[in-house]
């Protein structure tokens, strides 16, 4: 019994050990820096304009973003800023920022809906890997899909997506950021 209590303890050990360096979220729009959290009434306001002009995209886009960095200090707004998103990218398909913020609020709604988690790092991976079709040299779609993959267990799909963001500009900050990370679970 003792045997087996010590063989569990040594195995919490190591699993802590593993995960404690897994960044949790990173967002390369915010870059790991919690913006203060927009107004109510700024919300209020976008979504007016929005809704007296659907096609409006730099509003729709505003909004989003807006929702998202909000949904930073209160996991509620991530369906809205999933929504605002998805209006958005109805009107602006191509936009690598847009399509990876979006993968970005799916793969934080993973993290706080436990039960749906898998799904919807799936969905933050169909995003992502979206904005590299359109633009195969977008390296914080390549890193961000190394974070959700880690995130996700699928470590050997994480350091491909790390060694892609690096590849694409290694003296960058997320360059740097995917080489520590490669570093600390990489396969090799």
């Amino acid at each position: 019994m003792a045997g087996i209590a010590i063989v569990a303890l040594i195995a919490f050990f190591v699993y802590t050990e593993l995960i404690k360096d897994i960044p949790k979220g990173e967002a390369h729009v915010h870059d790991n820096v919690t913006p203060p959290a927009v107004s109510v009434q700024e919300i209020e306001r976008l979504q007016a304009i929005v809704a007296s002009n659907p096609s409006d995209a730099p509003s729709l886009l505003r909004l989003a973003n807006v929702l998202h960095d909000n949904a930073l200090h209160d996991s509620r707004f991530l369906l809205r800023a999933i929504e605002s998103y998805q209006k958005y990218l109805a009107l602006q398909p191509t936009n690598p920022d847009a399509r990876v913020d979006l993968g970005i609020c799916y793969f934080e709604l993973g993290r706080v809906d436990s039960t749906n988690s898998a799904k919807l790092f799936d969905k933050a991976i169909q995003e992502m890997e979206s904005a590299l079709r359109s633009s195969p040299t977008h390296q914080p779609a390549a890193y961000n899909l190394g974070i959700v993959n880690l995130n996700a267990g699928n470590l050997e799909q994480s350091n491909k997506w790390m060694k892609k963001a690096m590849e694409l500009n290694p003296q960058s900050e997320l360059g740097q950021r995917a080489q520590r990370i490669l570093e600390q679970h990489s396969l090799q």
